[in-house]
């Protein structure tokens, strides 16, 4: 017994080295495809060659899983051809993943320079130069770019969200809205402990929700169950998921789960009655529902 498994592992053994030598090999020329192209964009950029950069990263990410410098160097491409909020996006979620790294303060005073240069939203640049500054204290550029005369940032907030609704027309008003989610998200980026974070967060979904983004909402209102599962509304904010899914978008098996997920987990809240209602009705019109509403009353 004893030799035969030791005849299978010498046959075993080479071919599993040799694979993964073979893994580790293409992984280093993947990188060193990276590498040769950045560097001549470095000297020269040009538009078709940063898009083939930026498909190396994406295959490379996808291939072998997040990788710091990588993911950094992507976001900062997307800005260089115009993809400003995409790169926001990759550069919170970066700042969220690797808030110690030595380069977060130069990813902060980035994703400052994009909203405030690319995307016009100034209120979200100060929201980052404030949060960041208080992260990290002796980066001595976010120091000196942070003014004292732009208020706190509680009080920007608190004006931002009076902004954002027109009582008059009843009107949202587009910019005030986002920058009033980027700053939320901002927040709750560099302060993740924050107690004002979840609430932040909440208000930012329904902001999200009342301008129509309903793909926004869904994922300010994921993160707080996720990150903050402790928080009050976390029953509310997983039934507007599931809510926002059947009655926004039309994802009915996605919406039949968290409606089922909502009454495992909340079945006394005082939405269960909705939920309940919600999951009974899914995908019917609001004919088919009164319809069967008067058929059962007639039964009795």
């Amino acid at each position: 017994m004893v030799s035969r498994i030791h005849r299978i592992m010498l046959f075993f053994v080479p071919l599993l080295l040799i694979s993964l030598t073979a893994c580790q090999n293409e992984q280093k020329q993947q990188q060193q495809a990276i590498g040769r192209l950045a560097q001549a964009l470095d000297k020269q950029f040009e538009v078709g060659q940063a898009e083939a950069l930026l498909t190396l990263y994406e295959v490379y990410l996808q291939k072998y899983g997040a990788d710091e410098a990588y993911q950094y160097d992507k976001a900062r491409l997307m800005s260089r051809l115009g993809q400003h909020e995409p790169a926001t996006r990759l550069l919170l979620e970066w700042l969220q993943t690797y808030p110690t790294s030595a380069r977060a303060p130069e990813a902060a005073l980035l994703l400052a320079a994009v909203y405030e240069e690319k995307l016009q939203a100034y209120e979200a640049a100060r929201s980052v130069y404030q949060m960041a500054q208080q992260v990290y204290s002796a980066d001595e550029t976010l120091q000196a770019r942070t003014k004292t005369e732009w208020g706190t940032f509680d009080e920007r907030m608190q004006q931002l969200r009076a902004q954002v609704f027109n009582e008059r027309t009843g009107r949202v008003n587009a910019q005030a809205a986002q920058e009033f989610i980027w700053s939320a998200e901002v927040l709750a980026t560099f302060l993740p402990k924050d107690t004002r974070a979840p609430e932040l967060l909440f208000q930012a979904g329904d902001v999200a929700g009342a301008m129509g983004d309903y793909a926004q909402c869904l994922q300010l209102f994921e993160r707080i169950n996720e990150q903050y599962p402790a928080y009050e509304k976390s029953a509310q904010v997983l039934f507007m998921r599931a809510f926002t899914l059947d009655d926004r978008l039309g994802q009915l098996e996605a919406a039949k789960e968290l409606y089922e997920a909502f009454l495992e987990k909340y079945p006394d809240d005082e939405l269960a009655a909705s939920a309940r209602f919600s999951l009974e009705n899914l995908g019917k019109s609001e004919e088919e529902i009164i319809q069967e509403f008067l058929r059962k009353q007639s039964e009795q």
